[in-house]
C-alpha cells in the first residue's frame, strides 16, 4: 500500500477513535457527610466532566438510603465513619457488578471496619500526597475498571490522561514484543509492528483531546518512519546471536515501542514550542538502540 493509502488508513482509524471517546460514562460519587475535607475538596476540583461524561455527586447523610443509579459505569464511594448506607451502597454496587473503589484517610478507613475489603473493589488510602492518590491511584483504578472506555474517560477528566495514555503503550509495547518475539519470517512482522504502533499514537493524541486528521496521520507517518531503524537492530540481533536471537528481538520491539508511546505522552503534555514528535522519537529510539543506560530523571 502507498503513502497515501496508509495516510487514509490512519486518518480512519482516528475518526473511530474521535466516536469512541464521544459515548457515555456515567460516575457515581457517594460522599459519607463526614469524609475528609481534602479529598472533597479533590473530587469537586478534578471530577468536572469536560465533554460528554456524567458525574452524579451523593451526599449520604446519616439514616439516609442512598441509591445505586441504573446508568452508573462505576461508584466512588467517599467515606467518613463506619455508615451503615454507604455499606447498603457498596454491596448493591457489587451485586450488581459495578466496579467500586473506597477513597478514604487512614482513621476513616480504619473506622470503616476490616469488613469493606469484601464489600469494596479496591481501597485508596490517603497518605502524603493527595495528588498521588488521585492522578495514580484512582486514574489508574479507572482505567483498569473501565477498559471499554478508557478514551471517554480521558477526553473528560484530565487528570487520568496520563493513566490511560500510559495502559496504551503498555499494552501495545507487550503485543509487538510478542510479534517480534515470535514471527520467523524477516520482515513479516513490519507491518503488525507499524500498525500497532500507528495506533498506539492516535489513542495517545486522542486521549489527549488532540485533534485526529489528515494532518495528525502524516506526523504519526513520519514517526513510524524512525521506527524502522529499531527493527533494524532487532534484525542484526537475530542475525549475530541466533540462539537468543528471538528473545532479544520481542525485547527491542518492547523497549522501541515503549520509547514511542512515552515520547508521544512527554510531547502531548508539552508545549507548543517543545521539539516535534518526530524529534523525540527519534532521539529515544537512538538510545534504545544504543548502549544500556538508566533513563534521566521524568523520561
Amino acid at each position: 500500500m502507498g503513502l497515501p493509502g496508509k495516510i487514509l488508513d490512519i486518518s480512519r482509524s482516528g475518526l473511530d477513535l474521535q466516536r469512541e471517546r464521544k459515548r457515555d460514562l456515567t460516575l457515581q460519587v457517594a460522599i459519607d457527610y463526614d469524609a475528609a475535607d481534602a479529598i472533597i475538596d479533590e473530587i469537586q476540583r478534578l471530577l468536572v466532566p469536560t465533554a460528554s461524561a456524567q458525574v452524579i455527586l451523593q451526599v449520604v447523610e446519616p439514616g439516609q438510603v442512598p441509591t445505586l443509579d441504573p446508568s452508573a459505569d462505576a461508584l466512588i464511594a467517599v467515606v467518613g465513619s463506619a455508615s451503615r448506607e454507604m455499606q447498603s451502597l457498596l454491596d448493591t454496587a457489587q451485586s450488581q457488578g459495578i466496579p467500586n473503589v473506597l477513597l478514604s484517610d487512614s482513621r476513616s478507613c480504619h473506622a470503616f471496619g476490616e469488613g469493606t475489603q469484601d464489600i469494596a473493589r479496591d481501597i485508596l488510602v490517603l497518605g502524603d500526597d493527595l495528588r498521588q492518590l488521585f492522578e495514580q491511584g484512582l486514574a489508574g483504578w479507572l482505567s483498569d475498571a473501565l477498559p471499554a472506555k478508557r478514551l471517554v474517560l480521558a477526553h473528560n477528566l484530565p487528570f487520568a490522561r496520563r493513566a490511560v495514555a500510559t495502559e496504551y503503550v503498555r499494552s501495545t509495547a507487550v503485543q509487538n514484543a510478542i510479534v517480534g518475539g515470535v514471527v520467523i519470517i524477516p520482515g513479516a512482522d513490519m507491518p503488525v509492528m507499524t500498525a500497532n504502533q500507528a495506533k498506539m499514537v492516535l489513542q495517545i493524541a486522542a486521549a489527549y483531546g488532540e485533534d485526529i486528521g489528515l494532518a495528525r496521520g502524516r506526523e504519526i507517518l513520519g514517526v513510524l518512519g524512525g521506527a524502522v531503524a529499531m527493527r533494524a537492530v532487532a534484525r542484526q540481533v537475530v542475525g549475530l546471536i541466533p540462539a537468543l536471537g528471538w528473545a532479544m528481538k520481542g525485547g527491542i520491539a518492547y523497549a522501541g515501542t515503549l520509547a514511542i508511546g512515552h515520547a508521544a505522552i512527554r510531547y502531548f503534555e508539552g508545549s507548543a514550542d517543545a521539539p516535534s514528535l518526530s524529534q523525540r522519537v527519534d532521539e529515544l529510539l537512538a538510545r534504545t538502540s544504543g548502549p544500556s543506560r538508566e533513563p534521566e530523571s521524568g523520561e
